[in-house]
């Protein structure tokens, strides 16, 4: 089967197809398809049925993920994985996702050289949001114990 040129920039030599099902993350240690086999197989759905029916066909098998796989959670903070979402029509990312993307391709465009410092960027900006998040939800506990504090 001949590869697109779109597709090449993610096969790492799988043997995806568009009939492949996906190999989810379970538990433990194991292998599972990574943010790139999602990429090749949503390729090759898309020169096999179209667009429309290659986004039907693979979101109802992204929603089939767990919420604690790896994929299900980091992809959509895979800024490569994120546009070609966005490419495609597959609306997996979030508000935070598109943040810490907007903000590492600013960066990106404003100085190539601080390459570390986009990196620290895009893992600081969840963290920061879990932070703040944990903060508050502690904060309305104890309100709610009686302890206003």
């Amino acid at each position: 089967m001949a590869k697109s040129s779109e597709e090449e920039k993610y096969d790492y030599g799988a043997s995806i197809t568009a009939q492949s099902t996906p190999d989810y993350d379970s538990f433990g240690v194991d292998d599972y398809w990574t943010c790139n086999d999602w990429m090749i197989w949503h390729t090759r759905l898309k020169a096999e049925y179209g667009l429309t029916t290659a986004n039907e066909i693979w979101m109802t098998a992204w929603n089939e993920q767990g919420a604690f796989e790896s994929n299900y959670n980091w992809c959509k903070y895979n800024c490569t994985f994120a546009a070609f979402a966005d490419r495609n029509n597959l609306p997996v990312k979030n508000i935070f996702s598109r943040l810490t993307c907007g903000v590492v391709d600013v960066s990106s465009n404003i100085a190539d050289g601080f390459t570390t410092g986009a990196k620290v960027v895009r893992v600081a900006i969840p963290l920061a949001v879990i932070g703040v998040g944990i903060f508050y939800a502690f904060k309305a506990y104890k309100i709610l114990k009686g302890g206003r504090r």
